[in-house]
C-alpha cells in the first residue's frame, strides 16, 4: 500500500462515520417522533435542519477547504458531528435535538469535498473518477453502520447510548484524520507518489484534454511535480498566486460543467436521500407494517448494491467521459421508474416487494459522483473543493426540497393530527417527482454543447 492509498482510506472512514452520522436519525425516526411527540412537518424540520445546513455549508466549507487545506476540515467535520450526535444521545426536547442535526450537518459539510480533494491530488487523473466512485461507494457503508448496529443499539440499550456510539466513532475518525492525512505530496521522498501521479498526468492530461470543449477544462498545471529543463533536468514549476475567493466562484458559477454536475448529482440522488435520510423508514413500517430487522435488512441490501455498481460506474465514466450526461440521465430515470413502481401499488406488500426500490436508488446513489467528476474537470484545481461543494448542493438541496414537500403534504392530508395512511405517503412521495423533473430539465439543458458562431 502507498502512502496515498492509506491517507485515501484514512479520509475514506472519516466519509463513512460521517454517512453513520447522517443516516442515524432517519433509522430511528420513527423512534423519535415517540420520543419527541412530533409527526409530519415537524419531523420533517429535522430532516430540513440537517440537510439544509448541509447544502447551505458546501459553499463555505469548500471555500476553506481550498484555504486551509482536507487534513484540518476533515478533523474539524469529525469534531462538529461528534458534539452533534452527543447532543442528540441528551436531547429530550425538539429544540435541542434540532441543534444537534444542525451541528450533524454543519460538519458533514466539510467531509466528502475533503475526500475528493484528497482523491484529486494524491491520485494521477485517470484513476481520480474510479477512487471517486470506491471513496463516496465504500463511504455509503455508514449507512448500513446505522440501519444495522446503531439501530440494535438504539433499540436493545436506548437512545443515549446509540447515539454515543456514533459520538465515539467521530472522535476516532477524527484523531485518524489528524495523525496520517497529509493535504499533499511533499517534496523529497515524501513527493515520490505525486511524481509518479504527474508522470501519468502527462497521459492522462492529453485524454482529458480530448474529451471535453475548449474552455470547459481545468489547467491543472499544480499537479505537474515535474518539468523538463533546458539542461534535461527536471525543474519544479513556477509557484502560482493564490487566487482569491471571488476569483474561485467566479469560476465555478460561470462553468457549465460545473451546472452539468449539480443537476446530475440532484436529479441521481434527491429522491434517494428524501427516502433514507427521514421518509423511507416510516413508509415502509406505517405504510407498509415492515418491522425493524425487514427494514434494516433492505436498508443493507441498498448499501451493498452500490458498493458493487459504484466501481463499474467508476470505470464506465473514465472510459466514456463525454457521455457523463448521459449516464445521469440513465440512472435518474431508473431512480423515478423505480418510485413510480412502489408508489403505484395501493395495497402494503412485503419486504421481497421493495426490492425493485432499493436496488434502483442504489444505481442512482453510485452514479451521482458524476457529478463531481464534471466539475473537476471544469475548473482549476485551486477551485475544486469549492466546485465539489457547488455540485453537492444539488443532491441534498433537492433532498432537502423533498422532504420539505412531503411532509406538507403529510399535513395538508391528515390535518397534523395522527399517523398517516399508506395512501397519505403514496401521495406525498409521489410529489418529489416535481424536484427529478426540474433536475432532469437542468442537466439536459446544461450539458448542450454550445453551438459554434455562425461565419
Amino acid at each position: 500500500m502507498t502512502r496515498a492509498h492509506l491517507i485515501w482510506a484514512v479520509g475514506v472512514l472519516a466519509y463513512l462515520s460521517a454517512v453513520a452520522a447522517r443516516a442515524s436519525f432517519g433509522v430511528v425516526s420513527v423512534e423519535a417522533s415517540v420520543r419527541f411527540g412530533v409527526e409530519g412537518t415537524v419531523l420533517g424540520l429535522f430532516g430540513v435542519v440537517q440537510l439544509g445546513t448541509y447544502a447551505a455549508a458546501q459553499i463555505p466549507a469548500g471555500l476553506l477547504l481550498d484555504r486551509w487545506g482536507p487534513r484540518t476540515m476533515m478533523v474539524l467535520g469529525a469534531l462538529t458531528m461528534g458534539s452533534g450526535q452527543l447532543l442528540m444521545a441528551v436531547a429530550d426536547g425538539v429544540p435541542l435535538a434540532l441543534l444537534a442535526r444542525l451541528l450533524t450537518g454543519a460538519g458533514d459539510a466539510a467531509t466528502l469535498v475533503s475526500i475528493l480533494r484528497l482523491t484529486a491530488v494524491w491520485f494521477p487523473s485517470r484513476q481520480v473518477p474510479l477512487f471517486t466512485q470506491l471513496a463516496t461507494m465504500v463511504g455509503q457503508l455508514g449507512q448500513a453502520v446505522a440501519a444495522v448496529p446503531f439501530l440494535g443499539i438504539v433499540i436493545g440499550v436506548g437512545w443515549p447510548a446509540g447515539f454515543l456510539s456514533l459520538g465515539a466513532l467521530l472522535l476516532v475518525s477524527g484523531l485518524l484524520a489528524l495523525a496520517v492525512v497529509r493535504d499533499g505530496p511533499a517534496a523529497g521522498a515524501e513527493g515520490a507518489d505525486a511524481r509518479g501521479a504527474a508522470e501519468e498526468d502527462g497521459a492522462g492530461g492529453a485524454i482529458a484534454a480530448a474529451d471535453h470543449p475548449p474552455g470547459e477544462l481545468g489547467i491543472d498545471e499544480e499537479l505537474e511535480a515535474l518539468r523538463a529543463g533546458h539542461d534535461g533536468e527536471a525543474v519544479a514549476p513556477a509557484p502560482r498566486p493564490a487566487p482569491s475567493a471571488t476569483a474561485i466562484l467566479r469560476e465555478v458559477v460561470t462553468s457549465r460543467g460545473v451546472w452539468s454536475g449539480l443537476f446530475l448529482h440532484c436529479l441521481t440522488l434527491a429522491g434517494v436521500n428524501s427516502f433514507l435520510y427521514l421518509w423511507g423508514v416510516p413508509f415502509l413500517q406505517n405504510g407498509h407494517g415492515l418491522d425493524h430487522s425487514a427494514v434494516s435488512v433492505l436498508l443493507t441490501v441498498n448499501v451493498l448494491v452500490m458498493v458493487v455498481v459504484g466501481p463499474c460506474i467508476g470505470f464506465v465514466t473514465g472510459l466514456v467521459p463525454q457521455h457523463r450526461p448521459l449516464l445521469g440521465l440513465i440512472a435518474g430515470g431508473i431512480v423515478a421508474l423505480v418510485w413510480a413502481g412502489s408508489l403505484a401499488v395501493p395495497t402494503p406488500y412485503g419486504m421481497l416487494g421493495f426490492l425493485p426500490l432499493v436496488i434502483g436508488l442504489a444505481f442512482g446513489s453510485a452514479t451521482c459522483s458524476v457529478g463531481f467528476d464534471l466539475a473537476r474537470t471544469s475548473v482549476h484545481r485551486s477551485a475544486i473543493g469549492t466546485a465539489s461543494g457547488f455540485v453537492n448542493i444539488g443532491g441534498f438541496g433537492g433532498a432537502l426540497l423533498c422532504v420539505l414537500i412531503v411532509g406538507v403534504v403529510l399535513d395538508l392530508r391528515t390535518g397534523g393530527v395522527g399517523t398517516p395512511s399508506l395512501d397519505d405517503y403514496r401521495v406525498a412521495l409521489s410529489a418529489q417527482g416535481i424536484v427529478l423533473l426540474a433536475a432532469a430539465t437542468g442537466l439536459v439543458l446544461t450539458a448542450r454543447r454550445p453551438r459554434p458562431p455562425l461565419r
